[in-house]
């Protein structure tokens, strides 16, 4: 009997999504051997409840997004849903689609966080974790690695670190501060999106 396939999930605002997305997702698929990688634009975040584009622009940037890109696709399943979206709930909704086998993918900025989730022992059980380790503050790497070690003991967490090749990222706040000096980092079709409506105060 074949082993089904381990599918990877991909959340974020995307506000909006860029390359460095891509190339992140490109990096999950082989560093996890996963089928392919599902995009998550968040719907209602506990942890950033005043996003500035509505979810449906978010959602239809991420969908221009992934059409260029092989292996990736867009769920719609947290900026359908009412009120505020958690992790746990989301995860459980995705293995029903996509089955039991998921594995989130991650910055290493995000380790810092987990514990303070809804039940992270739920997120933990319905997902393995590929965490990208991203250069920057002092000790970055014993940091991840100190953060890693601490939500195995504590939740049983099965991640696995990556720290070679990993890109440096802008992040999707500097691009919304001036989109047409980052406009290199855009798919021109997101790019013309974001122009035609009028976002990040464009126009």
């Amino acid at each position: 009997m074949t082993t089904p396939s381990r599918i990877g999930v991909l959340g974020g605002s995307f506000d909006p999504p860029h390359i460095g997305h891509g190339s992140l997702a490109s990096l999950a698929i082989t560093a996890a051997n996963l089928e392919k990688v599902v995009m998550v634009p968040s719907g209602d975040h506990p942890f950033k409840l005043h996003l500035g584009q509505t979810k449906r622009q978010r959602f239809e940037m991420c969908e221009l997004f992934a059409s260029l890109r092989t292996g990736i696709e867009v769920s719609a399943i947290e900026v359908e849903k009412q009120g505020v979206c958690y992790t746990c709930d989301t995860l459980l909704e995705l293995q029903q689609i996509y089955g039991p086998r998921l594995c989130f993918v991650a910055g290493s900025d995000l380790l810092f966080e987990l514990s303070a989730w809804k039940s992270p022992e739920l997120v933990f059980g319905r997902a393995d974790f590929i965490v990208f380790a991203r250069e920057g503050q002092k000790n970055w790497r014993d940091g991840a690695i100190a953060a890693t070690q601490m939500l195995q003991n504590e939740f049983n967490a099965n991640i696995e670190l990556v720290f070679e090749n990993v890109p440096q990222m802008v992040s999707s706040s500097q691009i919304r501060e001036d989109v047409h000096k980052w406009s290199h980092l855009l798919d021109l079709e997101v790019y013309e999106y974001i122009v035609k409506n009028r976002m990040y105060e464009i126009g």
